[in-house]
């Protein structure tokens, strides 16, 4: 088991395109990956030191994979690229339509939605 941000760490509010290791890691080891959204903790650490419980919420959708990224290197690039807006759809559809960022609007979000059965306030 193994924990990644795929968009390589905490840097933005909302999503932003992620990178590619998240996918190709899964793909080398036939693994497949659960996607995560965890919301509320960009301020949790101030928080504490100030006596405060920050409400973090974590939602958890369904695991999907394994991939197959085999083929020419131009193939490859392009399985890459739509399993990773796969899997930041699918993480989108486990947060609030405001933190959806650059996936605002993606059809498949809607759809992630339903599968995971998650109602996000």
């Amino acid at each position: 088991m193994l924990g990644i941000f795929p968009e390589g760490g905490i840097t933005s509010p909302v999503l932003s395109q992620a990178k590619p290791g998240a996918i190709y890691l899964a793909a080398m080891s036939k693994a497949t990956i659960l996607p995560v959204s965890v919301r509320g903790a960009s301020n949790a650490w101030e928080n504490i030191f100030r006596g405060v419980r920050s409400r973090i919420y974590i939602n958890i959708g369904k695991p999907f994979g394994p991939f197959d990224i085999k083929g020419s290197k131009d193939e490859k690039t392009i399985k890459l690229e739509n399993y990773i807006r796969e899997l930041m759809c699918r993480i989108a559809a486990l947060l609030p339509e405001e933190k959806h960022g650059e996936f605002l609007g993606d059809p498949s979000i809607f759809k992630y939605k339903n599968e995971n059965g998650i109602d996000i306030i």
